[in-house]
């Protein structure tokens, strides 16, 4: 349905934000906190969608079909930014730039008197360097933000040359400027067309633009490109749609993963999933398929792969690859949403539940189970690395797929799990906070709070984990209530 059902998910998400909800063992918390999640997660998917279907038209519609600002602002779908935000922001900055202008009586249209094309556009910069847009530091330079419309127009101002030329691309043309961007191999720049057939045309270093925003075209850029050791001038000083701008981003993302200290792990997969989108939509190279399906689930598959990836790439032979990989992570799904998990039909005892938090033995993390197998499904070579032939019971025993405080996913050992017996609240808030998908699995939190000085406490399954592990609810519910050990009553 795409954009048609946006407002709906949105009011369902904006609706549904609450804080944690903690129930008595006699309560259960609703489904709100799943809710959201799903509608949150479906805005995103819906905006992917529209993304890749704007890209698609450069394929099938023709190069300059999308525009390159329009092309750039939708990188943000992929983060669950709406466009329209960004659009927003965009002509806010051409409507402050423009009064910045006329406070400064400089001359915007050709036929005023005084009129200069080259004055107004360093004058733009000057404007953007005053609202606190400019080069970023250099320990900092690989930030993903620094890659995201929405981000670099507000939080992340001090960003990298191709996001600035996007700004100033945007707001110059909305004065009337021919400005286009330029692939130039050391940092992008911005072309500038002259109306006046006796003027030459000339480029803008947005980035550069407190040293010098203007660089001829006769003796500015064959400097900078003869210190590169490049003497073919012609191939990198034309203007450029939005293709090859889109590309450069996808590059840069990957650079990004490679070389950032720290980002989050829903902003890498958000990041990985658009630059390989970019690559594969417009290079069309099969090998890069099984790379990107490395972080590629049934929902991305039904949407904005299934729906505009396939066909929008074009062509047959990549098109079958897709729909092949897409076919196979469905039958995984399809596979895994049959199964049905009853503890009390497995030979090996499960001693823990789904909604435990625990800490770990060895490495004294926190963590929460979502699942578990009777015994160790992993690869030999995962096993190999993680010592599992190690523990007392080896692979022969119940392992959990966990996540963690710190928002990463793990798959744990029985011998390894020590349930919390006694915690406050805030251990399960900062589960929430620190764990993006959670509402996924659970919808608040049972705590018994009856002993005085003692609690115990679990996840309350969503509807998809009561459905996948039937028993475990009533198993958590039990344990939930049972009171606290002797040795701890004072």
């Amino acid at each position: 349905m795409c954009l048609d059902a946006w407002d709906v998910l949105d009011l369902c998400a904006s609706r549904c934000k609450s804080p944690l909800v903690f129930c008595s063992p006699e309560d259960r918390p609703d489904v709100s906190l799943t809710r959201e999640f799903w509608a949150t997660t479906l805005k995103k998917a819906i905006l992917r969608t529209y993304a890749v279907r704007l890209w698609s038209c450069l394929n099938l519609q023709g190069s300059d079909t999308v525009s390159f600002v329009e092309a750039m602002n939708a990188t943000s779908c992929f983060t669950g930014q709406d466009p329209q935000e960004v659009r927003s922001l965009l002509s806010s900055l051409a409507f402050q730039c423009r009064e910045y202008l006329q406070a400064r009586k400089c001359p915007m249209k050709s036929d005023e008197p005084n009129y200069s094309l080259p004055h107004l556009c360093s004058q733009v910069c000057e404007f953007l360097r005053d609202q606190g847009f400019g080069p970023v530091e250099a320990p900092h330079f690989h930030d993903m933000m620094n890659l995201y419309p929405h981000s670099y127009l507000t939080t992340h101002k001090r960003t990298i040359p191709l996001s600035l030329v996007h700004i100033f691309v945007s707001v110059a043309t909305s004065l009337g400027v021919a400005a286009s961007p330029v692939d130039f191999p050391m940092r992008v720049l911005a072309h500038v067309s002259s109306p006046d057939p006796t003027m030459d045309d000339f480029y803008v270093d947005v980035y550069g633009s407190n040293e010098k925003a203007i660089l001829s075209a006769r003796d500015d850029i064959p400097v900078l490109l003869l210190r590169q050791g490049i003497t073919s001038i012609i191939d990198y000083i034309s203007p450029c749609l939005a293709q090859p701008m889109l590309l450069r981003t996808g590059r840069n993302l990957l650079a990004s993963l490679r070389t950032a200290s720290r980002v989050s792990s829903n902003v890498a997969k958000d990041s990985i999933l658009l630059a390989f989108s970019l690559h594969i939509l417009f290079t069309r190279r099969v090998p890069l398929i099984s790379q990107m399906f490395t972080q590629v689930n049934a929902l991305d598959v039904a949407t904005f792969i299934g729906e505009a990836l396939v066909p929008g790439v074009g062509q047959y032979h990549i098109q079958h690859s897709l729909s092949a990989a897409c076919q196979e992570v469905m039958d995984q799904e399809t596979k895994e949403a049959a199964i049905v998990r009853l503890r009390s039909q497995e030979e090996t005892s499960i001693q823990h539940f789904v909604g435990l938090v625990f800490k770990h033995k060895i490495y004294n993390y926190l963590g929460c189970i979502y699942g578990w197998d009777p015994m160790c499904l992993a690869t030999d070579d995962w096993m190999t690395e993680m010592g599992v032939h190690n523990l007392t019971r080896g692979k022969d025993q119940p392992f959990y797929p966990s996540f963690c405080m710190d928002g990463q996913m793990r798959y744990v050992a029985e011998d390894n799990i020590q349930p919390l017996l006694n915690f406050d609240r805030d251990i399960f808030t900062k589960f929430k906070d620190e764990t993006e998908f959670l509402p996924r699995y659970f919808t608040g939190v049972t705590i018994n709070e009856t002993w005085a000085g003692h609690s115990r406490g679990r996840f309350a399954l969503s509807p998809e984990l009561l459905v996948s592990y039937p028993e475990d609810d009533t198993i958590g519910q039990a344990w939930v209530e049972l009171p606290p050990p002797m040795s701890q009553v004072k």
